[in-house]
Parts: structure tokens; sequence; C-alpha cells
């Protein structure tokens, strides 16, 4: 079992006494003069780096420069290689023969017979929400909010400020019977406005998890879809042997009929 070390509570810079720590938030909270700062981890102790709401302004303005320059860059770099692209297609166009511009590939003829969208009314449609609803995306949801929930509670304990209230088992129920919508603010500490700012932390990083999951999901979804609107395909989807070219073509189909 891991080994957890408590880490070293700063003082209050204000009055001088030890004070609360809010790992999630980096936040320090003073009882005695009711001062707010924000604090890093250095080593095993926390630092105090100044006047929370102030140092937190500060941040979010350099976060915000930040993603407007990357924002800015690679706006710059699709312009760059849209023109790229451009120019080599012109390239091959002017080496291309009117025979070849003219053939059609078995391939891209496949693809091309697409389904046109299943009415809304059709009753598999609401099935398949369903079980999508049901099996993949609560399914992923659940798992990756354990997984997060745990790895909070660890270091709200290694910094020594787990509230005596709080009930992990109470919050991973109320997780595990959510999909992520509609969750409110969770029982971590009992005041709402930290409350809040908890809950917000811990679905940011759910969030962010589950963006590395949308391929997968995005396969299981069409496990669903298979079954239900070409259910002769679904051993060999389910076994790895059905043809690439219908595969691309079914999950076309899914994403039309979702949007």
């Amino acid at each position: 079992m891991e080994e957890h070390k408590k880490i070293k509570h700063p003082n209050c810079p204000k009055c001088g006494k030890p004070m609360r720590i809010i790992v999630p938030i980096n936040m320090a909270v003073c009882d005695e003069c009711g001062e707010k700062y924000y604090i890093e981890r250095v080593g095993d102790e926390y630092v105090v780096i100044g006047s929370y709401y102030d140092v937190k302004a500060q941040k979010m303005k350099e976060e915000n420069a930040e993603e407007q320059k990357t924002e800015n860059q690679e706006q710059e770099e699709a312009i760059e290689e849209k023109e790229e692209k451009e120019e080599e297609r012109g390239e091959e166009e002017v080496e291309q023969t009117e025979e070849e511009k003219t053939e059609e590939k078995p391939e891209d003829k496949a693809l091309k017979e697409v389904l046109p969208p299943l009415p809304v009314t059709d009753n598999r449609y609401s099935e398949f929400k369903k079980l999508v609803q049901e099996y993949v995306v609560k399914r992923f949801w659940v798992s990756v909010a354990k997984d997060e929930l745990k790895n909070m509670v660890s270091e709200l304990y290694d910094a020594g400020a787990l509230s005596p209230n709080f009930n992990p088992g109470r919050v991973a129920k109320i997780l595990a019977n959510s999909d992520g919508e509609n969750i409110g603010i969770l029982p971590f500490y009992g005041i709402e406005w930290l409350d809040k700012a908890v809950t917000q932390e811990l679905l940011t990083r759910i969030w962010l998890k589950l963006q590395g999951y949308r391929e997968i999901m995005k396969l299981e979804k069409l496990k669903y879809y298979i079954a239900l609107f070409h259910p002769e395909d679904t051993e060999a989807y389910i076994n790895g042997r059905l043809d690439e070219i219908k595969v691309k073509k079914y999950l076309y189909e899914m994403e039309t009929i979702e949007h």
C-alpha cells in the first residue's frame, strides 16, 4: 500500500497561525483572520505566493494571453499548410493526365454509396440512443470519474486538507449515478463556494481525460449501431473482420443520424 506523507502547511503571513490547505484550487485559508492566499507546492511544503484572488487573476491573464498566442500560431500554421497543399495539388494536376483525372477508384465509389439519413422517428434510432447512453457514455464516464476522484482524494489527504465531514463514498455514488450532466455541487466540505470550486476542478479533470477516449467511444457506439441497423455485419465487426470501407460507411451513417 502506498505510504502518504503529510506536507508541511504554511503559517498565515498576517497573523502567524497555521492555515488549512485546499489543494485542488491552490488555496490556503486562515481560520483565525479569514485571509485567503494562493499557494504552490515546493518539495515537502507549500509556499505562499500572494493574495489568492490577485494571483489567480494574474495567472488567468497569463493563461489567456498564452492561449491567444497559441491560437494565432495555429491559425498561421494552418494557413501555411493550406497554401502548401494547394501548391502541391496544382503541381500534381499539371502532371496528371486527363485519363487519371476521370478515373474513379472502386473504394471511392463504395464510400459514396452512403444511405440517406435515417428518420428520427425510426424506433431503432431511439433504442440506439438509449444503448449509447447506458452502455458507452455512462461506462466511460464512471470509470474515469472513479479514477479522478481517487486522485483528488489522495491529494487532499497528502495535504492534510480532507474535511472531517467529507464522505468519499457519497461523492462516488453521485458520480456513478450521473453521466456528467446536471451534477450540481458535490459535498466535499459543506461550504457552498468551496464545494463549487472543487467540483468544477474535478469535472474539468474528468472532461479532459475523457477527450482521450473519444475515438474508442466512437467505435464502441458503432458496435451498437451495426447491431441495430446492419445486424448481418455484427459478428464480423466484433471480431475485427469487417471490411474497412464498410466500417467507414457505417461510421458516416451513424454520425449523420446523431447530428
